[in-house]
Formats: C-alpha cells, structure tokens, sequence
C-alpha cells in the first residue's frame, strides 16, 4: 500500500469534492434542525411557546392602538374564531388576535380552554371601540362576555394592555 503525498492530498479536485460534500452535509443539518422545529414546539421569544400549526394557521399583519404599534393575528373563519386563542401558553407584549366577522352582532366570548388572562374589546365596523373587558381570567369560564355589544370585530390582548396604554371606548383601531 502506498501512502499519499502532500501534492496529492490538496490536489483541486479532492478539495473541491471535499468542500461540496461539507456545504452539503451543512445545509442537509440546517433542514433537518428547522423541520424539527416546525413539528414539534419551539421558542418564540418573552415565554411563548406556539405549536407550527398555530403560528402558520393565522394570518398576520400589523396595525396600531392608542399610538401603539400591535401585531394581528387574525381569526376570519369559524374554526379559526371558535378556537381563538385557546391552547396558546400567552400573547407576546404587542402581540394582539383580531376577529373579524362577516355581520355586525352580538358577539360572546368565553375563556374555554384559555391559558392565560386577556383583554377584550369589541370595535363597529370602522374598528372604533365600543366596549372592554379587562383582565378577564380564565377561571371566569362558563361566563360569558359581550352579549349586549353589536359589534363587526373583537380585538383580544394580553391582560393590562388597555391600562398600560390608556385604551379607551371611543379609540379607533388603525389596520395596516
């Protein structure tokens, strides 16, 4: 058996295989490691955990509330507005879920399978607020909220965002 040279080890060929082999057990590692975290559940950030089901159910957009910048999770079909926030540990700081229906009504809420206290509160068809709920717990569920409000949409937030904020009836939500 005879041993390779020096010239023979660093010949532009082998390293070049060599390099391409690498780069592509390096990107094969990336694919694997973010499907993992798209099965099972990760760290979004501030102690909120959401399933990949969850994070990509709802679309999103951004908008802004007593001249606080809010990001919108929105819930525009039954599944997703019978559902709502229920089964999320908790709402990052800004981070808001809108329901929106297709007729001004009366719209109740209930804290079944809910996590985590919220703010409630429900807007007319021009996003305009027309009555809150604060830090409505879940230990309130069977009861229900906002059966005397005729409203289009339901804006949800973590507890004491309306206190944090001085959101009052009257504001307007401005949608991006």
């Amino acid at each position: 058996m005879k041993m390779k040279t020096n010239s023979e080890i660093t010949d532009p060929k082998i390293v070049s295989f060599a390099l391409k082999l690498i780069f592509k057990l390096f990107v094969g590692l990336v694919a694997i490691t973010l499907l993992i975290l798209l099965i099972t559940r990760f760290e979004l950030g501030s102690g909120v955990r959401d399933t990949a089901a969850e994070l990509f159910a709802f679309q999103k957009t951004y908008g802004e509330l007593a001249e606080v910048g809010v990001s919108i999770l929105i819930a525009d079909t039954d599944k997703k507005r019978i559902n709502g926030l229920s089964g999320f540990d908790s709402l990052r700081e800004n981070q808001t879920m809108l329901f929106k229906f297709d007729e001004v009504g009366s719209h109740v809420f209930w804290m079944k399978d809910m996590n985590f206290s919220i703010d409630i509160i429900w807007m007319d068809e021009y996003y305009k607020i027309l009555y809150i709920e604060e830090n409505v717990s879940p230990a309130t569920y069977p009861r229900s909220f906002g059966g005397d409000v005729a409203s289009k949409y339901v804006l949800e937030t973590r507890a004491g965002f309306v206190e944090e904020h001085a959101v009052k009836m009257g504001d307007v939500l401005q949608v991006l």
